[in-house]
């Protein structure tokens, strides 16, 4: 069926349309930032009935290049009617995320604040994303017509990171609570937003807000909460308690400088929180006494929970006694789940090295993350001992990326791979190690594949390792290695640089073996406006940069976008 005309629409328009709606989908959608008449023709797009067909076909074929900066122009630089055609473009794709940070929110018009919000609850997105976007700035009634239009979205995961929502005038912050409790999110990150600041009314809003949201993650990482009194931190973790949250991200918090009360009270509010997932990264915990510790591992052997993060804590150059503290607790937790990216383990003394993987296999971890740990530059017997106990682990899924394994000598890469062979490893994580293994006739290659074949992985991550300047010689090697193992699962994301007869040949194994292939240079679904992504913890973030209140919303909730830019009864 051709699709229906508009009686004042020329032919050459309809091809802008399908032009535009196809690059749309294949996430082409940069151009849409410059002024131009392809705008009004993706405008105009419902006046048309595309065959149901042909949208599908192009929803079916694959990106030929992945444009990272989806969006380059300051928001208000895009008119109305250009956020209009853009969301009209979504809708018509796959796309189900989109973030857009440091982009000014806050500087937009009333029409053009008016398109996005329209859009947003128009579209199919599901995870939106605008840290840094100075939503602060809002005055009253546009707050309240984006929160209205975020409860009346799709959206389940919400960031409004960076964007200081401590400056949010009281009724602001109320109509912020009662949006969320109505919407469908249910992880919501409010980090680098100040949030110590907020007043104890404030908080009892919010922790009214989150036991009667469907929020099930959140995120209050460096919100400097070090300042909460004990009788605060007692209200937290019963507001915690009461609602739905298993997982929580405090990460960055400077937990570690809480004195002897406020301590006591975090442990205990930790034993008695119900969450099963908890994110105390970059708390400079290597300062914490054997006593401070005990107390810790006591909380977290009271509660529910099974994973946790303690990345760039410096945990590396702990002493013996405080390490000693550290597994004594790991052992007699319910953890299966460790995180201790960027820690700097490869400080550690032999004979604490060797401890720690004692410490290992007797506890019941079974994922265990060490990237960014400078492993690569282990002595040789650390390297023993590292593949003398994980084979003897509960271990199954392991994160090695960012650890300088591009240098190990090919006798390293052998006692490497007899140990894993021997051990319950199905996942395996070798991102951003630099293994191009750029050497004659990719024999290297041939070897680690065999090696992969003969162990019990099943899922690999190899991205961000340069696979793009493999030669012909070694890309076949690759490919027969992949094609013979027992990887179903392989993901390649950023930093590889393949070309498109590249990966078309990557696809074709792994369909034809009914493998998943996880490509970032593919196909997406998520839309970013800049590129941030980290491989691995290597170091913390101390500086603020760039996952209610009634069992319904009031009526009048929709009468608060008509508040005053000046805050009518705010008081």
């Amino acid at each position: 069926m051709d699709p229906v005309k508009n009686k004042n629409t020329s032919g050459t328009d309809l091809n802008k349309i399908k032009k535009i709606v196809m690059d749309v989908i294949f996430n082409k959608i940069h151009t849409l930032c410059s002024p131009s008449e392809d705008w009004n023709a993706v405008h105009r797009i419902h006046q048309y009935s595309i065959p149901q067909s042909l949208v599908c076909s192009w929803k079916s074929r694959h990106l030929d290049h992945l444009y990272k900066r989806i969006i380059s122009s300051p928001f208000d630089r895009i008119s109305a009617a250009q956020w209009t055609a853009f969301f009209a473009g979504i809708k018509y794709s796959e796309i189900t995320s989109l973030h857009l940070h440091r982009k000014n929110f806050g500087s937009l018009t009333d029409v053009q604040r008016k398109a996005f919000c329209e859009g947003i609850k128009a579209s199919g997105i599901t995870s939106l994303g605008l840290s840094g976007n100075k939503l602060n700035t809002l005055r009253p009634n546009k707050w309240a017509a984006f929160c209205l239009a975020v409860s009346q979205s799709k959206i389940t995961s919400l960031n409004l990171s960076h964007n200081q929502l401590n400056k949010l005038r009281p009724l602001q912050w109320v109509v912020f609570c009662l949006a969320v409790k109505k919407s469908k999110i249910t992880s919501l990150n409010l980090s680098h937003d100040e949030l110590n600041t907020l007043k104890p009314k404030q908080w009892r809003v919010f922790y009214l807000a989150l036991s009667k949201s469907k929020i099930t993650s959140l995120h209050l990482s460096y919100n400097q909460l070090n300042t909460l009194r004990p009788n605060q931190w007692l209200a937290f973790w019963v507001g915690i308690k009461v609602s739905r949250i298993t997982s929580l991200a405090l990460s960055g918090n400077k937990l570690n400088t809480l004195r002897p009360n406020q301590w006591l009270a975090f442990c205990l509010g930790v034993g008695n929180s119900g969450i099963t997932s908890l994110d105390l990264g970059c708390n400079n915990f290597f300062t914490l006494t054997p006593d401070q510790w005990m107390a810790f591992w006591l909380g977290i052997e009271n509660s529910g929970i099974k994973s946790l993060n303690l990345s760039g804590n410096l945990l590396g150059i702990l002493k013996p006694n405080q390490w000693a503290a550290f597994w004594m607790g790991v052992k007699e937790s319910n953890i299966t789940s460790l995180d201790l990216s960027g820690n700097h383990l490869n400080a550690l003394p032999s004979l604490q090295w060797m401890a720690f993987w004692l410490e290992v296999k007797e506890s019941e971890i079974t994922s265990l993350n060490l990237s960014g740990n400078k492993l690569g530059t282990l002595q040789p017997n650390q390297w023993t001992a590292f593949l003398a106990k994980i084979k003897a682990s509960e271990i199954t899924s392991l994160n090695l990326s960012g650890n300088m394994l591009g240098t190990l000598r090919p006798h390293q890469w052998t006692a490497f791979w007899a140990g894993v062979k021997v051990s319950g490893i199905t996942s395996l994580d070798l991102s951003a190690n630099n293994l191009n293994f750029n050497v004659a006739f990719g024999l290297q290659w041939t070897a680690f594949w065999k090696e992969v074949k003969e162990s019990k992985i099943t899922s690999l991550d190899l991205s961000h390792n340069e696979l793009g300047t493999l030669t012909d010689a070694q890309w076949a090697y690759f490919k027969n290695g992949l094609a013979d193992s027992k990887v179903v699962s392989l993901t390649i994301k950023g930093g590889n640089k393949l070309t498109d007869k590249r990966i078309q040949a990557l696809e074709s194994i792994l369909h034809n073996n009914k493998k998943e292939f996880v490509q970032s240079e593919t196909r997406l679904t998520s839309l970013e406006s800049s590129i941030a992504h980290t491989i691995f913890r290597g170091g913390c973030d101390n500086q603020s940069e760039p996952g209610y209140l009634q069992e319904v919303l009031p009526e009048n909730l929709q009468g608060y976008a008509e508040i005053s830019a000046e805050g009518r009864g705010l008081g």
